[in-house]
């Protein structure tokens, strides 16, 4: 039992699943990125669009 639950094999498993983990984790964060990054630009050319509309008054 211990020779089928030995640390070596524990730990290449554990290496395999933190190189699996790693790229997910930063394709995830890419994404997170990119999405505030548009919603960023959306709020800017919305706000570009808008303020010319509104009148000196009430700026």
């Amino acid at each position: 039992v211990k020779d089928w639950y030995n640390r070596t094999g524990f730990t290449d498993q554990s290496r395999a699943r933190a190189t699996r983990q790693a790229p997910s984790i930063r394709v995830y964060h890419a994404g997170h990125a990119a999405y505030y990054i548009l919603l960023l630009i959306r709020v800017f050319l919305w706000l570009a669009a808008s303020l010319p509309r509104i009148p000196l008054k009430h700026r």
